[in-house]
């Protein structure tokens, strides 16, 4: 019996159960974010720039964006009307150009009357000079052939021009204008070939005295761009993105990327992010699992059909939802929350509703309203499929979904104020279709997942406990007694498990078929012994044992024959658990202390594993105390309730319970809803005066007026349950 707040798969021997359960969790998690980043085949689109598009593409849905595209074009053209900031012009820098000139020329006249030098050593002598290395062959042969009164005059014209020229502002993009114009200001007195050269010379030294102002061009800039504002875009739905044939630009696959249309390369952050996201998901629903149902870990099978209702669901999401309007409203997410409410628990599908909603949303791009729709549809279906006894379940189940999302879609449509009449029915009739198809949906999934999964659902209960069932009717036909003592034990399961909110429709059904065994041998079991003959009195104690116990083993091949389902058998081999049969192990011991032989516990012991669940545990005892309350007949309600305590403490006490997941809490209630039943079977009733027969027959009459009846006397003399 496991402590409070200690779930039972932490115990040693269900360390198993845990790896197993992690790698499964692990592998949902890794399968969901593969199932959530994969393009979506069917909606999205592969195009690049300057493709040619190959068909029509229209928008699914209207959105508004701001456009990055647009805004970086408005940006470009302000950035193209800001004008260059430049500084006044410099005179050091003029100063600078004509104190260079000046010490070129003198050069120039030291290699003109350097006697020593041929006029090929001369010309190499110039050209070794930076700013001479390219002048044109006439210049140079001007130079040097020159008479000293030209040459005066040609460096004269040379500073003369370069000062003009550098008096006025020359940004470097204006030099090679300024140095085309230098012919034009010349000397017009000298010689054209003395004034050619001047003008080669002056160009040589020219540079710019204006130079840019950095930090005022940069405002200017900075101030361009904050004066355009974002460019917002506006698509209506069923607008033309692109027609076939178009040319694709950027606008259009900026449009396309916003509406979820155009399939993308793999992002490592966006496949992280998505990673991380659905870890936490299926950690916090693995969290709640662990807390409110730790068995649940323990069940391969059950782990194995939520795993593949949620990726089902999710992938069914993905191909329903990116880049459709109608479609994300007619996803069947109630699907889900049904069919792990009925195959599973109303607990879990609440549960798996949330994962699956936070999924939609993700899918839908971020959808609010999504989240809503496809939460709330959950909700109402995992609410009112909370007890499923007939197929209409869930014909109505399938009605609050739809009624729910409807009000859903009526309710955001208002609040965003679009009245689109055709639009809104639209709409309304995804969202009643999406009701119709999770209710189709679990209809089938019901039958075959229940199957595959070999689980034990609701309506598989109820048609096991019609009593028409053809082993029932052989067990009420064969062991009248054992087929009335499993009913009031079905009545003590029930009221009890559904008191601590365990499964009460499988406790009332597994009291059903927990003795069908004892139809083997029916007269061994005293409350089929009618008549007073008791076969045990000639019987040695071993072999009564072997046949008491044996109806267990028997009960579970007329299960298995009728083919009952796995969790009813697994109730059957633990209904006793490992107890002793302990009639018979006293009257053995008995026999044994008077000859002196040793008595074989084993032989007298139940081989079964002892209770694993709350239902097989509340069987256990509800079993035990109607039979112990039966024989001992008390005369008072407190002798009743010592009877039922002392027999659960025994349990207790020998550690039948060790197993299960009850605690101490539900135990006590186990018992109170044991007293209270049994206060009603087996009250104390009125001791009747000896009377004549005339007295009789009037008592009788007296009794049948008011509606009473009397149940039957049961010997209590040797037998075992």
């Amino acid at each position: 019996m496991t402590h409070l707040g200690l779930p039972p798969f932490f115990k040693e021997g269900h360390r198993w159960p845990i790896i197993r359960a992690i790698g499964l969790a692990l592998a949902l998690t890794l399968g969901l974010t593969a199932a959530l980043v994969a393009p979506n085949w069917i909606s999205q689109v592969q195009l690049k720039e300057g493709d040619v598009s190959p068909t029509d593409i229209r928008a699914p849905r209207k959105i508004q964006y701001e456009s990055a595209v647009a805004t970086e074009d408005a940006r470009a053209a302000a950035l193209k009307t800001v004008s260059p900031v430049y500084l006044p012009p410099d005179v050091r820098l003029t100063r600078q150009a004509i104190k260079r000139a000046t010490e070129v020329l003198d050069t120039i006249d030291w290699v003109r009357n350097n006697p020593k030098a041929t006029t090929e050593e001369k010309i190499a002598m110039l050209q070794g000079v930076a700013e001479l290395k390219t002048l044109p062959p006439a210049v140079e042969n001007l130079t040097l052939s020159a008479s000293d009164g030209d040459w005066q005059r040609i460096k004269t014209e040379t500073l003369r021009l370069l000062e003009a020229a550098m008096r006025q502002s020359i940004r470097e993009d204006q030099v090679a204008d300024v140095r085309r114009l230098l012919p034009s200001l010349s000397d017009l007195t000298l010689p054209e070939s003395l004034a050619n050269a001047a003008s080669e010379y002056a160009g040589r030294f020219l540079q710019p005295n204006t130079l840019l102002d950095q930090t005022a061009t940069e405002g200017a800039r900075r101030a361009a761009l904050a004066s355009v504002p974002p460019t917002m875009r506006t698509i209506e739905k069923g607008e033309t993105i692109l027609r076939a044939g178009d040319i694709v630009q950027r606008a259009s696959l900026e449009t396309l990327e916003k509406l979820d249309l155009l399939q993308q390369g793999p992002s490592w952050g966006l496949m992280l992010g998505t990673l991380l996201f659905v870890a936490l998901s299926v950690f916090s629903l693995g969290l709640y699992i662990a807390n409110r149902n730790p068995d649940f870990w323990v069940d391969w099978r059950r782990m194995m059909l939520a795993i593949v209702v949620i990726f089902s669901m999710v992938v069914l999401a993905k191909v329903m939802m990116p880049g459709r309007t109608l479609m994300p409203y007619l996803y069947p997410g109630a699907a889900a929350a049904m069919l792990l409410a009925v195959l599973l628990e109303p607990r879990f599908g609440l549960a798996t509703t949330v994962l699956l909603a936070v999924m939609a949303s993700f899918i839908a791009g971020r959808s609010f309203e999504i989240l809503v729709y496809v939460l709330l549809g959950g909700v109402v279906a995992s609410v009112a499929l909370w007890r499923v006894e007939r197929l209409t379940a869930f014909m109505w189940a399938g009605l609050y979904v739809s009624l729910v999302q409807l009000g859903t879609v009526v309710a955001f449509r208002v609040i965003q104020g679009e009245y689109d009449t055709l639009g809104l029915i639209e709409l309304a009739l995804a969202a009643i279709g999406s009701g119709i198809l999770a209710t189709c949906l679990t209809a089938v999934g019901y039958y075959l997942l229940g199957n595959m999964f070999d689980l034990t659902t609701s309506l598989r209960l109820m048609e096991l406990a019609r009593p028409d069932q053809p082993i029932l009717r052989e067990l009420q036909l064969r062991a009248p007694g054992t087929y009335h003592h499993s009913l009031i034990v079905s009545n003590l399961a029930e009221q009890a498990a559904h008191d601590i909110r365990a499964d009460a429709l499988l406790c009332r059904v597994a009291a059903y078929y927990h003795d069908i065994g004892k139809m083997k041998y029916p007269q061994l079991f005293i409350e089929n012994q009618l008549d007073g003959v008791n076969p045990h009195d000639a019987l040695e104690p071993e072999v009564s044992a072997r046949y008491i116990i044996c109806h267990v083993a028997d009960g579970l091949a007329m299960g298995a024959q009728a083919k009952l389902p796995r969790s009813l058998l697994e109730v059957i081999s633990q209904h006793h658990g490992n107890t002793l049969v302990q009639f018979f192990y006293v009257r053995a011991s008995q026999q044994a202390a008077a000859s002196g032989r040793k008595v074989d516990e084993s032989l007298f012991r139940y081989p079964w594993p002892r209770p694993t669940t709350r239902e097989a545990a509340v069987l256990m005892l509800a079993d035990c105390c109607e039979a112990a309350v039966r024989a001992k007949r008390p005369s008072s309600p407190e002798e009743m309730k010592q009877i039922v305590r002392s027999v659960i403490q025994a349990r207790l006490t020998e550690g039948q319970l060790s197993d299960s997941p009850l605690t101490l809490v539900e135990v006590d209630q186990v018992r109170r809803s044991f007293e209270a039943v049994l206060q009603g079977v087996y009250h104390v009733r009125v001791e009747y005066p000896q009377l004549g027969e005339e007295s009789l027959s009037g008592a009788a009459e007296e009794v049948a007026s008011h509606g009473m009846t009397a149940l039957p006397v049961l010997s209590t003399e040797t037998g075992e349950r």
